[in-house]
């Protein structure tokens, strides 16, 4: 298996310019929290992938219909 971590100096350099718990002062904040946190690392782990599969499990709560 292998791991995909945020890249430290992206984060280094949110944290630095707007704090630690930036994500709760506004929409903004998050979505570039989440973008540095989540989407870039999981877009370098799909690179050159043709199909991805995620799955939930049956005991968990759906948050919307599918």
């Amino acid at each position: 298996m292998k791991v995909f971590r945020p890249d430290p100096r992206a984060v280094a350099e949110y944290v630095a310019n707007f704090g630690r718990d930036a994500f709760y002062e506004s929409r903004e904040l998050r979505k570039n929290c989440c973008h540095i946190r989540k989407v870039e690392p999981l877009e370098r782990a799909l690179e050159g992938k043709e199909a991805w599969i995620t799955a939930s499990a049956a005991s968990r709560p759906s948050r919307a219909p599918i």
